[in-house]
Order: structure tokens, then sequence, then C-alpha cells
């Protein structure tokens, strides 16, 4: 029959780490063996014998294997067989056996081989001995037992850490027990500073260690920690050194000396961070320390406070120069020295103080703060000093002693008559050199007295119309503003009408109106009309003169009025008509209104044919721009004096334009808004290179131009069924162009709005291309209108694409917009 063979019934190992046992347990097979075989000598007949199967085992053997891991010369892992333990007999009646897995053990495996009995038979009938059979067949059975939980690394262990004969570098010694470590990782501070020891991979040691240098800096404390990585990469928890590790202390400055009485002084320190002590070096030559000769030391380590940075020297040779060093100490070394100190020289008399007032002119009555700095040639502190002042250039000298280190005193201006002088200078005393060894006379500095300055505002308590009458008067003698700044401001906040017909919130305090004037004779008299302010009605408002004075002293003086300011009630009528090519003219008149009698000009309207020019009205004419801006074109036009204003950039398609009137006498401001399409606005239009843009007409004939560089000597025009496109980029990015609605076009690259304009001439409109190729050599900025109905000022680069069998010429206009307007004609007007 089939011999069973020995089964592995069950395993168990300890896990987490690598130093588990293995158990392997195993069972005989049940049931029985039945053998047929001549039993005795000289049988002649089979008898067929049957066993229980566990009679017929004889033994067990079992036989224990392990793999490790290891590194190559190529970085790559290689797994090394090992024979735990080898083949060991075990009774039939075992059923287990263990195995102490071996540090760095990664597969354990197990061999169990069960050995039968022998049983005795004969060959034949005739065979004269018995020969011996195996009861079954003996099999081996192997089954992995173990897989090393090894990528959970080992936490390493510090055996010391300390500092070395530098003082700096700190020796971290580590070890660990992980078979597989690869590094050892050391810390001090969580990462401050760090370094690493490499352990060799291409075998495993049960027992890695390492010693790592860290650099650390002078006068600091490093909590040192420590981890490993094993040869998977994976990192250990962190192993923490119980004691700070300390360094020699830092540098610290130069310390402060100065003479207590002719043989003692004073010495005093900055901390130098991680010292415990100091020691002091004193010599009287700077070059006797840096020779390391001719210097004594001492100690503050046997002080009651040894860490103490104030240390007092009563045995130094009074009239000496003396120069001091400090540096810290502590039990992982010395720091570096100090500087030196200043020099000090027992018992030398101080230098001349330096002396200054808080201001060089002061108002007659109020005090003049002096101050001055005690210079110790030998380091003392200040006892005394005098101050000495006189009240006219040849008056006597006033002497105010001052006890103690006080550096400062109020002196009285009482007595000095107005636009009169105050002298000072000052003298001190050393705190060694005793009350008969004073410092020379400082420098004398002179304080200019003066009145108190003031100066008087007038205006009118109620602001009825214009001009609005303002004056500034000295009311002091004897001095006089050299810079006035006038100004006027809002009392409160309000919506007020603008120039240009817009509505604009007034903060309270916002200025309305300024001006500076520069040496302006007294009283200043100002006369402001309704261009240089624009007023509201049932608001008050601030007028503030900031004055100084010729005496370099300063005053201020403010006085307030009502605005009352009449609505207006005007006809605005607007003709917008053709003329020229692509230009058109804007003609504007204020009438007074059919129902009334106009009482501010005394005129009305008799008839409604008949209307009547508002007098005392200026105009001002403003393009609406696609932008949602106005431009103005023309101001201070007198109303019906008979001005017209030609837009040679005006826009295609649909023109659009406002007309302001002003009441010269009241401020009254009202607009009107015109509309008209006498333009073509089927054609993209380039102007450049000289002309005029705006030009002012009366009853046309030519009066005033704009800037004879606004409007366009050369004029592109391109076809009706040209195409194109707009980009409005709102990343507009340039800081030094902040504030800017659009960017310059001679800074380079720009982002801002920008289009692209396409269409085909034909090749022989050459006037055309001479036209494209001017504009190409074009420097300057020319002015586009497009088929939208925009108007702008831009950077224009066009391009040429043809081929030699099209009869056509493809031309791109690339376009970027800038910030440049157009020119206002100003004409003055009435106001």
């Amino acid at each position: 029959m089939a011999v069973k063979k020995a089964i592995i019934d069950s395993l168990e190992v300890a896990a987490g780490d690598q130093r588990g046992t293995a158990i392997v347990r195993f069972r005989s097979p049940g049931g029985s063996i039945s053998v047929t075989c001549l039993r005795s000598k000289g049988a002649t007949k089979k008898t067929t014998c049957t066993w229980s199967l566990y009679s017929c085992i004889k033994e067990f053997q079992i036989r224990w294997w392990y793999q490790t891991l290891v590194i190559g010369a190529d970085g790559s892992y290689k797994k090394r067989w090992v024979v735990g333990q080898d083949w060991k007999t075990l009774p039939r009646w075992a059923t287990s056996d263990t195995f102490s897995i071996p540090d760095g053990a990664t597969d354990v495996w197990v061999d169990v081989w069960m050995g039968p009995e022998d049983y005795v038979y004969y060959a034949s009938s005739k065979a004269t001995s018995a020969s011996k059979g195996k009861c079954f067949s003996p099999a081996t059975v192997s089954a992995q037992v173990f897989t090393g939980a090894f990528d959970v690394p080992e936490i390493p262990e510090i055996t010391s850490a300390k500092v070395g004969s530098d003082g700096e570098t700190i020796e971290v010694s580590v070890k660990d027990s992980d078979p597989y470590t690869m590094a050892f990782r050391v810390e001090g501070n969580a990462g401050e500073i760090g370094a690493s020891s490499s352990v060799r991979t291409d075998s495993h040691s049960y027992e890695a260690s390492a010693k790592v240098l860290l650099k650390g800096a002078p006068g600091k404390s490093y909590s040192i920690r420590a981890r490993m990585q094993n040869i998977l990469g994976n990192w250990s928890g962190w192993y923490s050194w119980a004691e700070p590790v300390r360094t020699r202390p830092a540098r610290t400055g130069s310390p402060r000396a100065q003479a207590t009485s002719a043989g003692a002084a004073a010495l005093s320190w900055d901390a130098a961070a991680g010292a415990e002590w100091y020691e002091i070096a004193y010599a009287n030559s700077p070059r006797a320390f840096s020779l390391s000769s001719g210097f004594k030391t001492k100690s503050t380590k046997e002080l009651a406070q040894p860490s103490a940075r104030t240390f007092s020297f009563d045995d130094l040779d009074s009239g000496k120069s003396w120069f001091f060093w400090v540096r810290g100490c502590n039990a992982a070394g010395d720091g570096d020295w100090s500087p030196a100190s200043a020099e000090i020289v027992l018992g030398k008399a101080p230098a001349a103080p330096t002396v200054w007032a808080d201001s060089y002119v002061s108002v007659r009555g109020e005090s003049v703060t002096v101050r001055w700095v005690h210079n110790a040639s030998d380091g003392t502190a200040q006892s005394r000093a005098r101050v000495s002042v006189r009240t006219s250039p040849s008056g006597e000298w006033t002497r105010y002693e001052v006890s103690g280190s006080a550096s400062s005193m109020e002196v009285p201006t009482a007595g000095v008559a107005d636009g009169g002088y105050l002298d000072f200078y000052v003298n001190t005393w050393g705190a060694s050199t005793g009350a008969s060894v004073m410092s020379p006379d400082s420098d004398v500095r002179r304080v200019r007295v003066w009145q108190r300055p003031a100066v008087e505002v007038r205006c009118p308590a109620v602001a009825e119309g214009f001009p609005l009458a303002i004056s500034v008067e000295s009311v002091t003698q004897g001095q006089s503003p050299v810079a006035l700044a006038l100004s006027i401001a809002a009392e409160a906040p309000h919506e007020a009408v603008m120039a240009d017909g817009s509505e604009e919130m007034v903060d309270a305090g916002a200025q309305v109106w300024g001006e500076t004037y520069y040496g302006t004779a007294m009283p200043l008299s100002v006369e402001l009309t309704p261009r240089d302010l624009t007023l509201t009605d049932g608001q008050r408002y601030l007028v503030t003169a900031s004055c100084a004075m010729s005496s370099g002293l300063s005053c201020r003086a403010s006085s307030s009025f009502a605005a009352k300011v009449p609505d207006g009630a005007l006809d605005i009528q607007i003709d917008i008509t053709a003329r020229g090519d692509w230009g058109c003219e804007v003609a504007a008149c204020a009438y007074v209104p059919p129902d009334i009698a106009a009482p501010s000009t005394s005129l009305a309207r008799p008839t409604e044919t008949d209307p009547v020019v508002a007098e005392g009205i200026v105009l001002d004419i403003y393009r609406h721009e696609t932008d949602g801006t106005m431009t103005p074109l023309m101001t201070g036009v007198p109303n019906g004096a008979g001005y017209t204003l030609t837009d040679g950039h005006a826009a295609l398609g649909e023109q659009s334009y406002r007309v302001t009137a002003t009441d010269v006498s009241t401020g009254a401001i009202e607009y009107e808004d015109a509309t008209a399409s006498v333009v073509s606005g089927r054609l993209l239009l380039v102007q450049w290179d000289g002309g005029v843009a705006q030009t002012a007409e009366v009853d046309g004939s030519p009066a005033y131009a704009g800037d004879s560089d606004s409007g366009a000597a050369s004029t592109l025009a391109l076809p009706w069924d040209i195409e194109g496109d707009e980009d409005n980029d709102r990343d507009v990015s340039l800081v030094e162009y902040i504030g800017r609605p659009h960017p310059v076009a001679y800074s380079g690259t720009q982002l801002g709005q920008t289009s692209t304009w396409r269409c085909d001439i034909e090749k022989t409109d050459r006037a055309t291309l001479a036209l494209i190729r001017a504009l190409a050599a074009w420097r300057g900025e020319a002015y586009v209108r497009d088929t939208l109905g925009s108007g702008y000022w831009a950077s224009v680069k066009p391009s040429i694409s043809t081929s030699y069998d099209s009869p056509k010429i493809a031309v791109t206009l690339d376009v970027a917009r800038v910030d440049r307007k157009d020119p206002c004609i100003d004409l003055g007007g009435a106001l």
C-alpha cells in the first residue's frame, strides 16, 4: 500500500523583528500498513502481516535552513542560503521542534524526514537466512515557516555625545544590533546641524557602530538625536540623547571701559552666548595683545556670580592708556577674544563736549533745549556740566550748573529781543578727574529768537459768485513768508459737479483747490474763477494758509465760507456737420430758455423765433470716447462769439460730443450731449506725421490750431471690406506705468488693448502701397480710427504678404493702444 508522508500540522513565530522562534508541529499519519511475504524459514506460503503506521515509524529527522540579504558590488540585493541547523533525529513520539531565528534571517525553511522500521522476511522457501525490508518508503516534507519583518528597522542607541577639542565639533557615537543597518543619521536641534555615516552592506553584521562628527556653532546648546536606515531604505524612529551638548562660547563685542577714579576703572560687556564665566585681558597697548605678550588676565570664575558681565579694576596705573578684551568660557572650551575696548587714559581731562540745540530758531518766551555729549578721554562718566549763555553778542555770560550725568537743559529766551540771538557753550567734568579738571569750552552755538509769527486769511462769509477773492496777510513785523501754501478743502462729504459735467464724491477734508507761492509780497490777494474750482451749493469750505517764514519759523491760519450757487437754466444747442473727407465740425451755443427772463443777463427771449444768446457763459467741448472717457477738445469758448471746432479725429460711424456751459458769475455748470452720423464708418483710417487734429474757427476763418504734431499729414485709408479683431487684456502688469489707462508705446512689449486688421489691396494700387511703406518706416505714434467706432493713439506695425500669381496683396496691421491723448485748444474765454 502507499505510505503516507509526514504532515506539518501548524506553525508559530514571533512577529515584528528578526528575533522570533520558529515552531514546526507535525504528527504521524494514521492508518496501518500490510506486508505479504515469507515470514519463516522454509515456508512455501506467503503470509500477510498488518501493523499500525505509528509502530512502523522508527524516527523523525529535521533540518532547518534560512536566508540572509546582502547588497552586492553592483548595488543589487542578493539572497544567501545558510544551514541554520543540520539534520537532527527525533523519536517517533515527537510532535514538534523549535528553531531560534538568527539575526538577519529573511526566510526560514524546515525539512522533516520520517524514517521507517525494518521487518524480517525470506526471499524464497529455499533461503537459509532472513532479509530486512522497510515498512514504507521514507519521504522528506519541506515548508517555509517564517518570512522576516526586517523592514521595521531597529532604533539605534547613542552611547556618547561630547564636544571635541576645538570646542565646536560634536562627537556622537552610535550603535545598533540590527543586521541590515546601512547608515546612521545624527542631528542636532532637530536638523539645525546634521551628518550621516555609512555601514558596510555587502554582508550583515549584528553589531553596527559609527562615530559621527557634527560641526556646531560657538555659544550653542544642541539636543542630539540619531536614527538608522536599513538596506531597503526604511528609517527607524529617533533615539534622543538625554543631555544637551554645549559648544564653547560665542564671541562677544568690544567691552566698555570707564574710569571710576585716578587708578580704577569699571568694565562691562555684552553676554557671550554659552558662557559660564569670563576671562578678561588688559594691556597698555593693542600691539601687546596681538603679540600675545605684555598683557595680564583676570577671571570671573571665582566670583560669587561667575556669569556676571561687569568687573572692577583698582590697580591700574594713572596717566597710562589702557585697553581691555573679554572672552567667554565654559566646560567645552574658551571662546574667541572680543575686539579691544576703546582706549581710556586714567586721570586725563575730558575733551570738549559736542553740543547742539534741538532747533536754531525759537519763539520768544519759549525755552531752547540745549544738548551735549560728554567726550571722556578716560571713559569716565560725566560728574557735572556747566552751560554758559548770553542773550546778546556783547552781553555777559550767564552760567548754569548741571549735576550728575544729565546731558540736556532748557534755556529760557524771555530776555532776548525780537530777532535777537542766544549764544551758548558747555563744559563737562569727568568722575575720575576731580572738580579742578574740566573739559575745554565746546563750540559756541547760536539760536535766533523771534516773536511767534502769524498770518490772517480773509475770504467772504458766503461765496455767492465769482471771482472768489481770498487774501493772506502777515501780522508779524520783521517776518514775511518765503513759501506760502494756500488751499481750499471741503468741510463735509458731498457730490460735486465737475467741469466736464460729471458728478464726483468729495470727501471731508479733500482739497478742491491749492497753490504754492514763493517769495510773494504781503498782502497776497487771489481771485479764483470757476475754471480754478467747483463749488457746490449749501456746502462749507475751509481756506488754509500754511507759511514758512523768513525767520525759519512757520505758522498757519484758516477761515471758512459757505457756497451759494444758484441752479443754471440754459438751452444748449449743438450742431455737428461733416467737414472734409473724415472730419466733422462742432458748433455750440447756449441760449436763454424761452420761458425764462434770464435775470442774470437781463435778457429775455421776446419770441419763439428769436433766440437770445446767454451772456457771461463759457463753453467747453468734449469728445466721448468708446472706452467711457471724455477728451477735452476746446475749452474757454466765449458763448455766442461764433467759434466752431473742426475735429480731425472724429469717430467713424457715430460721433458723440458733450458741451458744458459754465456761468462766469455763479459757477453753475450745465451740459448737453449730442450724437450724429456724418462721417463714413466703412473704413480703417491711420493718420500720422504732422498736421493738426483740432482747429478753432470764427465765422469760417481759422482762429487757433492745436498741437502742430497732433493731426495727420499722412492718411492711410483701407477699404470697407477690412476685417479684424480686438483684444482687451486686463492683465496689465508693468509696475512703472501703474495707474495709466493704457501703456506707452516706447517701453517694449506691452499688455493692454490690441487689435489686428486685415484686408487685400490690388497690386496696382501704388499710392496705398507707398503709404503702407511710409507707415512701416514711421517710428512715432499714429491715430487709428476703426470700423467699430473707436479712435485712439497707437503703435501700428504693418505687415505685407503676397505671391507672384495673386493680383492682390494681403495687408495686416497690428495695433497696440497707447495712452496719448489729443491736445486741447484753450481759448481762455472770459474766465
